[in-house]
């Protein structure tokens, strides 16, 4: 969070998203939306520039607190993603009655190899699933122009991963935000 307040500090005119994994542990507690609630009334913060990430097997332990958590933080104003997603029935189930805003697609389903017949058959219902239920999907594990094309030929827009940039330090993202580094790349 404090790299994050730099970062407004020095630019005040970009609207700067952060988003921050939760763990396990912090979604059975709770109180994890008061917590929250004070963390954004201590640094001045809006809980609409934050997105939380949820590992998806979190979804599947205490489930009726870990809900519960995930409605009082939606209604605080947090965008809420789903990260790791797999496909069986049971997380497509669930998904479908949690305000989740963003579904990240592992890499696995977008990597070529020898079953793509059935990885492609997964991604398409991921992919739909999400269009159907106004979820935005996110490709991640983008390594190389093939991974990038296969997951624009699924009609997938956003995207992460290390074809666009390996981690970077605070310093390192400060130049490029000055460099304006994102209108030079294609």
């Amino acid at each position: 969070i404090l790299s994050y307040l730099e970062l407004k500090l020095e630019f005040p005119h970009l609207e700067l998203q952060l988003s921050l994994n939760l763990s396990p542990k912090q979604l059975m507690n709770e109180t994890l939306a008061v917590e929250f609630q004070k963390i954004l009334k201590k640094h001045k913060m809006h809980a609409r520039n934050i997105t939380l990430e949820i590992a998806e097997f979190v979804m599947f332990e205490h489930y009726s607190v870990i809900k519960q958590n995930i409605k009082q933080l939606k209604e605080l104003g947090f965008t809420l993603a789903i990260d790791g997603i797999g496909l069986d029935y049971q997380t497509l189930t669930k998904l479908e009655y949690l305000p989740v805003d963003i579904i990240k697609l592992d890499r696995n389903f977008v990597e070529r190899d020898g079953d793509s017949f059935m990885k492609e058959k997964f991604t398409n219902l991921l992919v739909d699933f999400a269009r159907n239920n106004k979820r935005i999907i996110i490709a991640e594990g983008i390594e190389n122009k093939e991974i990038l094309e296969t997951v624009k030929a699924h009609g997938i827009d956003l995207v992460q991963g290390f074809y666009f940039s390996k981690p970077i330090s605070i310093e390192e993202f400060k130049a490029y935000i000055r460099n304006e580094g994102w209108k030079k790349e294609e």
